[in-house]
């Protein structure tokens, strides 16, 4: 019962602020654990791979599963274009300073959270910049979570809170995005 969920969570916090003691709280729910912790300690395969506040662990997260872990994310994959780096498999340039390889490590591995996308109409300065053809919608009441197609085959995610007068996009509908370059995180 999402209700009862989030009346205990606001419990659980009253509690740790009444009490000042550390609790221990276990869960596989990401948003729960951004919810109520001081900190979190995200572990794979038996180890721990990042023990951090959750605004941290959630905008800068140190390793790629950690990012894939906490939260949604979109993986960009950079490789070397014909006029610089840009996303693998599409013709989206992206500045150097962002996506810069590491010598002898490979193809860089960028981050960028759905939140950070947006509808735009035209670039802003140093925007990233891309069209895209939504394939699927997924409503929650007041956001709405979307995955759009770019060319080249990579699926983005992104989404948006409803607004009075805002629409909805639909399925199959084409749609400008971008990004500040700023907000794709290196891993």
């Amino acid at each position: 019962d999402l209700k009862l969920r989030q009346a205990m969570q606001l419990e659980i916090k009253q509690y740790h602020a009444q009490l000042g003691c550390t609790i221990v709280f276990v869960t596989h729910d990401q948003g729960e654990a951004l919810a109520l912790s001081d900190r979190i300690a995200v572990m794979g395969k038996g180890r721990i791979e990042q023990v951090d506040a959750a605004d941290v662990i959630y905008d800068r997260p140190n390793s790629l599963y950690v990012a894939e872990f906490i939260g949604r994310t979109n993986v960009l994959i950079v490789e070397a274009g014909p006029s610089g780096p840009r996303i693998a498999g599409t013709d989206i340039a992206l500045p150097s300073a962002i996506a810069g390889g590491r010598p002898g490590q490979g193809p860089a591995v960028l981050s960028l959270r759905p939140e950070k996308i947006i509808r735009a109409a035209t670039a802003r300065d140093g925007s990233i910049l891309m069209e895209a053809q939504i394939s699927e919608v997924l409503f929650q009441g007041d956001l709405v979570h979307y995955r759009a197609l770019i060319p080249g085959g990579l699926k983005l995610q992104f989404q948006e809170h409803r607004s009075p007068g805002s629409d909805i996009l639909k399925v199959g509908g084409s749609v400008r995005l971008a990004f500040d370059p700023e907000d794709a995180l290196r891993l």
